[in-house]
């Protein structure tokens, strides 16, 4: 019964708040997925694999505000600010938390590095909308390459080819 109660008043929580109040809700959408695959096809992310990289050996760096590079700090439970998933295909992908940590004009413009390997890096440029109360990033480049459009309904998860 105890369980009912709960169930009842956390519906009617939900149902009380006006979709129109400025400060109803609060969406953040703010991550990058990335899947890497050889010429071959093949998962690059792929513990498993000898030719993988290994996620125990990269890293995420960022740039800062004045332009230099930063070494990444955590901001969140993940593990440097980046995590292993699989996909719904069974795809091994890399989701990557961008450094979020300067406004301008509502939109955080922000820079990270993944070192995919001790030789191997690549530039993520991410540009995010802020509101009072979301968080949702609206485009993204990668190595300089336009790879997510919010506005054209692109898939937040892209492949790249290694």
């Amino acid at each position: 019964m105890k369980a009912l109660y709960i169930l009842v008043l956390s519906f009617t929580f939900l149902l009380s708040c006006d979709r129109n109040e400025p400060n109803c809700c609060t969406i953040i959408d703010a991550v990058i997925d990335i899947q890497y695959k050889d010429v071959l096809g093949r998962d690059l992310l792929d513990q498993s694999k000898p030719y993988a990289y290994q996620f125990s050996a990269m890293e995420h760096y960022y740039i800062d505000s004045l332009g230099v590079v930063q070494e990444g700090f955590h901001q969140s439970e993940h593990e440097k600010e980046m995590s292993l998933y699989f996909d719904i295909d069974s795809v091994n992908t890399l989701r990557v938390f961008p450094y979020r940590y300067y406004y301008k004009n509502g939109t955080m413009v922000l820079t990270d590095i993944i070192q995919l390997y001790e030789l191997d890096s690549d530039t993520i440029v991410s540009e995010i909308v802020l509101t009072s109360n979301s968080q949702i990033t609206k485009k993204v480049w990668y190595n300089g390459v336009l790879k997510y459009n919010y506005d054209t309904g692109d898939s937040r998860l892209f492949v790249i080819t290694k």
